[in-house]
């Protein structure tokens, strides 16, 4: 009987060692694989001379960014000889830009009186209405006698210039010294208002220094 339970319990020791042999091989076997494929050398580890497929990616992009420059390239000429030959068929006429509505023509007259020197200005559809304007500007304020063409007549008209095209004038006083400072369309309105612009600080008398003008255009 002692002997029997002996070879029983030898029999279970064997089984259970040959069970727990079984599952530490299993184990051993499911850690094992994925580390092998870690460590395989094709994974590119450095200095084994393998391929590296960060590596092989990092170069697959690189020719990717060139191939794409490339093909930039390519449509930036397609569009150059596009734009070539649509010129050539067109006989090798270049069309410029569309050209400026027309601007309607402002004419600017100035006046000095002969009595107090003071100026005046105005505008008009023609030079006559112009003219005839600011005489009549002067008129209302000392005798028509004083404001007659003799004593100091300027005109001009905006049909001279450039549509976006102005004018800066700038003066200065014979009694202090002062700066005025003053814009228009053409020369003689920019001069007329500077000079009335002096005038209504000082005397007329003292604002009759040459002016001094420049163009520059708007936006």
């Amino acid at each position: 009987m002692a002997q029997a339970r002996q070879l029983n319990a030898c029999a279970l020791k064997g089984y259970f060692m040959k069970n727990l042999f079984s599952k530490v091989s299993l184990i051993t076997l499911l850690v094992a694989l994925p580390l092998a494929v870690l460590a395989d050398p094709r994974d590119g580890r450095p200095g084994d001379g393998r391929p590296n497929p960060g590596n092989d990616n990092r170069d697959l992009d690189r020719r990717m960014i060139q191939v794409e420059q490339k093909m930039d390239r390519m449509q930036r000429e397609m569009f150059r000889l596009n734009e070539r030959v649509e010129f050539l068929e067109r006989g090798g006429y270049q069309p410029g830009p569309a050209p400026l509505p027309p601007q309607p023509i402002v004419n600017h007259c100035m006046l000095t009186d002969g009595l107090t020197h003071a100026n005046y200005l105005a505008t008009g559809r023609t030079r006559m209405d112009a003219e005839f304007n600011v005489r009549k500007s002067c008129e209302a304020m000392v005798h028509p006698t004083y404001c007659t063409p003799g004593f100091g007549l300027k005109c001009d008209d905006t049909r001279e210039f450039a549509p976006n095209q102005q004018f800066v004038c700038m003066l200065t006083d014979s009694l202090r010294g002062a700066n005025y400072r003053a814009e228009g369309m053409t020369p003689v309105q920019a001069e007329g208002n500077v000079r009335i612009s002096c005038q209504k600080a000082v005397h007329p008398m003292y604002c009759e220094k040459p002016v001094r003008c420049e163009s520059f255009f708007r936006n």
